[in-house]
């Protein structure tokens, strides 16, 4: 439900171009590998994050790449999701690989949320949610890291899992 009212906000909003994420299958052969992130280096390399709307942001382009990773649960996930700095994607989950790109609208929007004051504050926080068979998501881009259970509503970051179900609308996330 979540899912579909942000999706349906981003379209309103014409951060959606409605189409299908693009992915093709891959037997992966060993360790998932990240998705290329250009120069700036890779989820931990660190990299300022622009401001929304600044004008210093290369259009269709992270400053950093994003890491997804969602593990435990009742089915024993282990699923991880790169999106690298030009919006190239692999995503890895039992030991099956799907890559893809995110359009450049996707590839803005997601930047603009992880700009966020918002975002850089759940960053700053330490969330304590527990419940049985709960989801651990762990979302870095940068210098920045969020990790929560995810046991519902409560006590989840906002900004954070707005970004991952926005992810899970455009890849197999």
């Amino acid at each position: 439900m979540a899912v579909a009212a942000l999706t349906a906000t981003a379209a309103a909003a014409g951060c959606d171009d409605g189409a299908a994420p693009a992915a093709r299958n891959v037997a992966a052969t060993g360790a998932p590998q990240p998705a290329p992130t250009g120069s700036g280096g890779g989820p931990a390399g660190g990299a300022a994050l622009p401001a929304p709307g600044d004008p210093a942001a290369t259009p269709g382009r992270l400053r950093a790449g994003v890491t997804l990773r969602r593990s435990g649960g009742f089915a024993a996930h282990d699923d991880t999701l790169a999106v690298g700095a030009d919006g190239a994607w692999t995503f890895t989950s039992n030991r099956r690989l799907q890559e893809g790109r995110l359009t450049a609208a996707r590839v803005d929007r997601l930047r603009d949320l992880l700009a966020t004051p918002a975002f850089a504050a759940e960053a700053a926080r330490v969330f304590r949610e527990s419940c049985t068979d709960g989801l651990e998501l762990t979302l870095t881009t940068g210098d920045r890291t969020v990790t929560w259970r995810d046991c519902g509503q409560a006590g989840r970051p906002g900004t954070a899992a707005a970004i991952v179900d926005q992810l899970g609308a455009w890849t197999p996330f």
